[in-house]
């Protein structure tokens, strides 16, 4: 090992010494004015690929990072953020995604990324952004909700709240703009801000319902090790009774109709 270690020495150093004569290494001197400038440059090109950063830079998943440079005003999951919409009197938008999600990408490039819709999300919501595979315990209470209500679920998976995280609405992945008989998700949110703005009431009501069906999406561990103030507990019953509601408010409709 010695000798090896020696041999690549003595090359190193031979092949130093074959290196051309106008060739030269910058003095000191040189390099300690070209060091400073040298950061400074790499500060700046930061600076300029970077326009927006929001709080999920200050995060560790490697999914809310991608985010972290959308303009939308990102929050992660957490007190602030509840915080923050009870003050301003504002529903919250939830994101759920993962990394490897194609569609959680796409909806990020076409909606999380548009100047439009950001100032729409930034002005009108609380937005809070999770990555499922650190969060799975939110992630099951919210896919439950919109499983229940409508049938399918899927990522990215987006619910609108109330302050108190009571669901009123979700989906899934929306289009930007209305297409393919699916509405856009600049008319979803022009929807959703009419909606808490003149039917608040209707949308907080509650009732009972079938909360077993939610409650085994929730283990009880999952609960207690990441949840101890038992919000998780809570928005599990929000869950049920919002469902109730809403299915008896769409049957009802759907009678009125027939009559």
């Amino acid at each position: 090992m010695a000798l090896l270690l020696g041999k690549l020495a003595h090359s190193a150093f031979a092949g130093a010494s074959t290196l051309p004569r106008r060739f030269s290494f910058p003095s000191a001197s040189r390099r300690r004015a070209l060091r400073p400038l040298r950061i400074f440059s790499m500060e700046e090109s930061s600076k300029t690929a970077h326009p927006y950063t929001n709080r999920l830079a200050a995060e560790h998943s490697p999914y809310l990072l991608q985010h972290a440079h959308n303009p939308v005003d990102w929050y992660p999951w957490g007190t602030e953020a509840f915080e923050k919409a009870r003050k301003r009197d504002v529903p919250i938008f939830l994101s759920i995604g993962y990394s490897t999600c194609h569609w959680c990408h796409v909806m990020e490039v076409e909606s999380f990324e548009n100047e439009e819709i950001s100032r729409m999300l930034n002005e009108w919501f609380v937005s809070i952004k999770v990555d499922r595979e650190e969060r799975p315990d939110v992630d099951k209470v919210y896919m439950s909700y919109v499983q229940a209500l409508y049938g399918v679920g899927g990522w990215p998976l987006s619910v609108f709240l109330s302050p108190d995280l009571k669901p009123f609405m979700g989906g899934t992945y929306f289009p930007p703009d209305d297409n393919y008989g699916r509405p856009g998700f600049k008319t979803v949110l022009g929807k959703v801000k009419e909606a808490w703005e003149s039917k608040r009431d209707i949308l907080q009501k509650g009732g009972a319902v079938a909360i077993e069906q939610l409650s085994e999406a929730v283990p009880a561990t999952a609960s207690s090790r990441r949840l101890s103030d038992q919000i998780l507990q809570d928005v599990v019953k929000l869950c049920s009774e919002q469902l109730y509601t809403t299915f008896r408010y769409l049957l009802k409709k759907s009678l009125s109709r027939c009559m």
